[in-house]
């Protein structure tokens, strides 16, 4: 089960977490472009974030009044 909300108190700091995987609920892409059931062989991934001008990166946190 994922969830997608969380209630933080005031003061409290969040971190992102950025990943291409989501093992072990889901079985861990090998990056090779084949067969994810079938691949034996597994390659690292690098993800990048871009954050200038050219290409502007957001993260947007709804706040819901209470």
């Amino acid at each position: 089960q994922v969830y997608t909300s969380n209630l933080f108190k005031a003061g409290h700091r969040i971190r992102l977490h950025i990943t291409s995987s989501m093992a072990p609920h889901y079985d861990p892409n090998p990056n090779t472009g084949n067969e994810i059931a079938t691949e034996k062989n597994l390659i690292s991934a690098t993800n990048t974030i871009y954050h200038d001008r050219e290409h502007p990166s957001r993260i947007m946190l709804p706040l819901i009044e209470r």
